[in-house]
């Protein structure tokens, strides 16, 4: 059963919350929105091929001695692909009245036999507003975490799922974060290594990754980019998303300086730190996953991540924008209870996988 727990709450009075609407969510609990690091595309149902054209070869040549005869250049443009795979989903949720009786929640029931009806009452407000809160961290962790290999580091063989995780909430599509680390295997000029991550605490690991450290990781996602991505990433759009911690080993460079001139806020209100012309954004959501999903017991699995790209070059692949995040509440008078319906399909990936820059 799903269920707003009341046991948090004390049941003397006068100290007891009185309604529903006396409980304040949490801000802590509150996720940003993941439609400012990727760009969403529609009508992904089943496994189909996209097809991208590179640049024409190179034309022009000396003119030949006569006039009349014409340099005959073979020229090609060249094509890659990359593969949609999307992997469906889905999630039942049961509310039940048993389940709020003795709590303050009974107070926002309805009368006689429509008392099982949550639907309409300020308690489903209440669920169904965690519920959407739920769905963006659902989706932050699809498209960023996933990975169709993951296994726990109590599995045989171990992997780097936190121990005791659901992998059935982790291994559905080949997240973000795995692809890039993919693709910065097949191109090594495309990683900025960050050796403090291979500390095997997490004191270790934070002392070992210095403010200047950060800076120079940070000076190199553009200066030791590959001529191909370097020339974009002014032009482009390109943003440097980070972990909040890295962002706070590089920002702490700046502590003593005019900060003004190196902060930047985007068209999407997001604060940005400039480094070479390139936004750098903290993304602390991901430092949330990281600690849930990937805690190795006495260090986390890489905790200072910066990842360059343009926008629309991270794509999440669904079967319609319209129903992206939708649920389906409904009351059944059969067994008295409401059910929280979600079903759909997702996959995500970068379009071009060479045109990101990743110190990790």
């Amino acid at each position: 059963m799903a269920k707003i727990d009341m046991t948090g709450l004390t049941a003397a009075i006068p100290e007891a919350v009185q309604s529903m609407s006396d409980l304040i969510k949490k801000e802590a609990f509150t996720y940003g929105d993941l439609m400012q690091l990727v760009t969403l595309v529609p009508d992904v149902s089943y496994a189909k091929k996209i097809g991208f054209l590179g640049k024409l070869a190179a034309i022009g040549k000396t003119k030949s001695g006569t006039t009349c005869t014409l340099n005959t250049v073979t020229a090609t443009v060249p094509t890659t692909e990359s593969t949609w795979d999307p992997t469906e989903w889905d999630t039942r949720l049961v509310l039940c009245k048993d389940d709020i009786e003795g709590t303050i929640a009974m107070k926002t029931l309805k009368n006689g036999v429509e008392s099982f009806d949550l639907t309409g009452t300020d308690y489903i407000k209440a669920f169904t507003d965690a519920l959407i809160e739920a769905i963006n961290e659902m989706y932050f962790r699809m498209v960023w975490v996933s990975d169709t290999d993951a296994a726990g580091t109590d599995d045989s063989p171990a992997g780097y799922i936190t121990a005791g995780v659901d992998l059935d909430l982790v291994n559905m599509i080949d997240g973000l974060w795995k692809r890039a680390r993919t693709a910065i295997a097949t191109d090594t000029t495309q990683h900025i290594d960050i050796p403090a991550n291979d500390e095997i605490t997490t004191v270790a690991q934070d002392a070992a990754f210095t403010t200047a450290l950060a800076l120079t990781y940070s000076k190199n996602l553009f200066f030791n980019a590959p001529l191909r991505i370097r020339n974009k990433m002014k032009r482009d759009g390109y943003i440097a998303y980070c972990t909040q911690a890295y962002f706070d080993k590089l920002l702490s460079n700046f502590q003593t300086f005019d900060l003004e001139s190196m902060r930047k806020t985007l068209e999407d209100g997001a604060e940005a730190l400039m480094i070479n012309g390139i936004p750098f954004v903290a993304v602390p959501e991901w430092d949330e996953m990281i600690e849930t999903y990937e805690d190795q017991g006495a260090y986390y699995r890489d905790p200072f991540r910066c990842i360059v790209y343009a926008k629309n070059n991270a794509l999440v692949g669904v079967p319609s924008v319209s129903t992206w995040g939708e649920f389906d509440a409904f009351y059944d008078r059969t067994d008295k209870k409401v059910y929280i319906d979600l079903d759909d399909k997702i996959d995500a990936l970068f379009l071009q996988s060479d045109m990101i820059m990743v110190a990790i």
